[in-house]
């Protein structure tokens, strides 16, 4: 299914198979999708249920309730998504916020925010290189996971007090090599990745 749509609306039941959609300057309301290519510019669109989806958006506003693998190329938008398992790709000014992760982040977010509500336990891997991308990770209180950030002397990094110090791997003038295990699980297998060379906060959370 192919559909391309500029100044006008679309809304839909279910599009199963392959599917690319356009659409500029309109609203969309997609009931659901499998596998779905869609580039999006100065739209609103809400889907509701998408087993894997390629956005690449400019100006928009993308609300998804739930999908199984999100891929963007994300400029100036605002995404908001209830539940996902597996998040990639970029963004450049564009506020990311997510309700529940629950396996994998692969993200490379700049300027902007990415904010993720709650990360269970048994999450599998996240790595962020972030540049100048404010960021708030809420994990869960018994979610354990090895976290290692390399960040810019400028960034900050606020991280719960039951946490513990972080070592030291690396330090140089300008950036720190941090490393541990941290959580009350210390045999875990999850694992965060951190990178910010430019000026940003990290937030990592526990509830």
């Amino acid at each position: 299914v192919s559909i391309n749509l500029s100044n006008g609306d679309i809304k839909a039941n279910s599009l199963m198979g392959e599917t690319n959609i356009s659409l500029n300057f309109g609203n969309g309301i997609i009931n659901e999708l499998s596998n779905a290519q869609l580039n999006i510019s100065y739209a609103d669109l809400e889907i509701q249920s998408a087993g894997q989806l390629k956005i690449e958006s400019k100006s928009s506003k993308v609300r998804i309730r739930q999908v199984r693998i999100l891929n963007t190329l994300s400029k100036r938008d605002k995404y908001t998504v209830s539940s996902i398992d597996n998040l990639f790709g970029e963004s450049w000014f564009s506020d990311i916020w997510l309700y529940r992760m629950n396996e994998e982040i692969n993200y490379n977010p700049k300027y902007g925010a990415l904010k993720v509500d709650s990360i269970p336990d048994d999450f599998s891997f996240i790595n962020i290189n972030t540049e100048f991308t404010d960021m708030n990770l809420v994990f869960n209180r018994t979610a354990g996971f090895q976290l290692e950030i390399l960040k810019h002397n400028s960034a900050i990094l606020q991280m719960p007090e039951a946490y513990g110090e972080l070592e030291v791997i690396d330090e140089e003038e300008e950036a720190v090599h941090l490393r541990g295990v941290v959580g009350p699980s210390v045999n875990t297998t999850s694992q965060v990745k951190i990178t910010a060379p430019k000026k940003c906060i990290i937030n990592i959370q526990s509830r």
